[in-house]
């Protein structure tokens, strides 16, 4: 999981909009939470968790500026 995340997300870095940057981020931080629960790297399941968090909350505030 780790290393098709890493590179799903390395490959998504190249998108010239921050929007689709942000969905990648929804799809490669719970691979990496898988590895890293297996791993029993806590840090790194806060890590991305803040991740998936801040990703959410960019797309919705994304959204919210273009409808006003």
């Amino acid at each position: 999981f780790i290393i098709a995340g890493l590179v799903i997300n390395t490959l998504c870095l190249s998108f010239k909009s921050a929007q689709n940057v942000r969905k990648s981020i929804l799809v490669t931080c719970p691979m990496v939470i898988i590895y890293d629960i297996f791993e029993h790297s806590y840090g790194g399941v806060i890590y991305e968790s803040f991740a998936m968090i801040s990703a959410i909350v960019g797309i919705i505030r994304y959204k919210k500026n273009k409808t006003e």
